[in-house]
């Protein structure tokens, strides 16, 4: 996908991460509605549920962009 050329994967465990920037996370959320929601859902859980950094991220994303909240 060249939406995410920028992305960095790194294995974590048995696992992978997939670290991708606000501005390129945004630009997908933009053009794909299931991305956008996909996003406000995980914001919105991690505002509620997260640790207290996580919390503070999530609600600042929020915030700071109203794409989100529209879900």
């Amino acid at each position: 996908m060249e939406a995410l050329k920028a992305a960095l994967i790194v294995r974590s465990g048995p696992n992978y991460v997939v670290y991708i920037a606000t501005t390129d996370l945004l630009k997908l959320a933009e053009k794909d509605d299931a991305v956008r929601r996909a996003v406000a859902l995980f914001l919105a859980e991690k505002a509620e549920n997260g640790t207290p950094r996580q919390r503070e991220i999530a609600r600042k994303l929020l915030q700071r962009h109203p794409l989100f909240l529209s879900s």
